[in-house]
């Protein structure tokens, strides 16, 4: 076959009425994902600046089960006194953001306690303007010195949910990406916004080299890739590494590690102790180079029902190569959000009996076909698949009735993660797959 075409062929044998699973498109949740822009700042540039600095505050919807309808939300920020003050009774800015129109337009700051309110509504049928990706700004003044770093915490973000539908946004959960922590009874956990960067004391050139992951979403009791980087390392002489970091087990665990393109010369070893601490330790003889990911790490979501986020604790990086050239490692680890499934939805337990279940799911020899085929030992043969990227999305599901069914999709290089579940919505099966051409 053309290997100039950029397509893979799923085929899964299993003899049947292929159809798209209504129940699987239900328990899809509507997500507003927002994001707090952070800043870095230099010692001499907050001296020289007396005026306020801007912030900016953008999102996106993902929408699962249309309608979605944000027309309006309630935010209730708190910032640490001191550090970061907002400017005046309008400290928000919604000039040239989504809101600009909206009919009622709110915000105000309380020093006492460090309350930062905004308050948005375009009554339905109107609609914020959802093309626009910035939600407003908020102008405060920075008082730090080198090296510090100030905290924000959300401890509202509602996004006006109602049983009226007249009001209802039809959106089922806020993910803040910058915050971990369990957010469906608002106790997102702190994080910083401002950073005063330390200016090296060296006569040689050094420089800061950053460590970083995606922020992903991954549904309950499924699993998901989320990929490490080390970035900025082209001239910080960056070759062997140790490196530990703690995992909320009550969220997820750990399936595996694996080397990145950026190790694909290097060496790569690994050992999680009591499923929480995680150590890495790689070794290269010439220096890594590039921005391609460095490591894998598979994990896997616990079965909850609420919705939430955690992160890697405790992040720990030392470059232990002499001759580098590293000034600070700067971490930007993103959160895992974990989708928990819906109360009224199947039961999902962990213990699945993969004991009476046998699926084979490969890659044909050449290269373009993968097949699964089942031999169901129970017999029934009701049964969905589902593919989930290596970010946790899904990507395709089919309900099958009967031995047999044949299901093209076109699946693009990458990790996946496929699902099998039977007739009462329990996973029975999970297999990684990749796709390399």
């Amino acid at each position: 076959m053309n290997n100039r075409i950029h397509r893979i062929l799923l085929s899964v044998a299993i003899l049947g009425v292929f159809s798209v699973s209504a129940l699987a498109q239900q328990q899809q949740w509507n997500t507003l994902f927002v994001h707090f822009q952070q800043r870095h700042f230099t010692d001499s540039i907050l001296k020289a600046d007396a005026n306020s600095e801007a912030f900016d505050v953008t999102y996106h919807v993902q929408c699962k089960r249309p309608p979605c309808k944000f027309h309006g939300f309630q935010a209730q920020i708190v910032f640490q006194n001191g550090k970061l003050t907002p400017q005046g009774s309008n400290a928000a800015d919604f000039d040239g953001s989504a809101c600009a129109n909206a009919t009622l337009l709110q915000s105000s700051y309380t020093a006492s306690d460090g309350t930062f309110n905004v308050f948005v509504d375009e009554p339905l049928p109107g609609m914020l303007d959802t093309s626009n990706h910035l939600l407003f700004r908020y102008l405060t003044t920075v008082k730090m010195s080198q090296g510090d770093s100030a905290l924000i915490e959300p401890a509202i973000f509602d996004v006006l949910k109602s049983a009226d539908t007249n009001i209802n946004s039809n959106i089922d959960t806020v993910i803040i990406d910058n915050a971990a922590g369990r957010f469906d009874d608002g106790t997102w956990y702190p994080f910083a916004v401002a950073y005063v960067d330390s200016t090296p004391v060296s006569s040689r050139k050094t420089y800061p080299v950053t460590v970083a992951s995606d922020s992903i979403a991954v549904h309950s009791d499924s699993s998901a890739m989320v990929t490490l980087s080390l970035l900025n390392v082209d001239s910080a002489v960056v070759k062997n590494v140790s490196f530990r970091l703690l995992v909320d087990t009550a969220f997820i665990t750990i399936d595996s590690i694996s080397k990145g393109p950026m190790l694909a010369s290097a060496t790569l070893t690994s050992a999680i102790s009591a499923d929480t601490l995680v150590n890495m330790t790689i070794g290269s003889t010439t220096a890594l180079k590039g921005a391609l990911p460095a490591v894998f790490v598979w994990v896997h979501a616990r079965h909850r029902h609420d919705t939430l986020c955690t992160m890697f604790k405790e992040p720990n990086m030392t470059v232990t190569n002499t001759d580098n050239a590293v000034s600070r490692v700067i971490y930007a680890l993103k959160p895992v959000c974990v989708i928990g499934a819906k109360k009224d939805s199947a039961a999902v337990v962990d213990d699945a009996p993969q004991s009476n279940y046998k699926f084979d799911i490969r890659v044909l020899p050449d290269g373009n076909i993968l097949q699964a085929l089942t031999n169901d030992e129970t017999g029934q043969t009701n049964r969905t698949i589902e593919i989930f990227s290596e970010s946790g999305m899904l990507v395709s599901e089919a309900r099958f009735v009967g031995d047999r069914m044949l299901m093209p999709i076109r699946l693009a290089n990458g990790a996946y993660l496929v699902m099998i579940s039977d007739a009462d919505g329990k996973p029975v099966w999970d297999q990684k797959i990749s796709v390399i051409r």
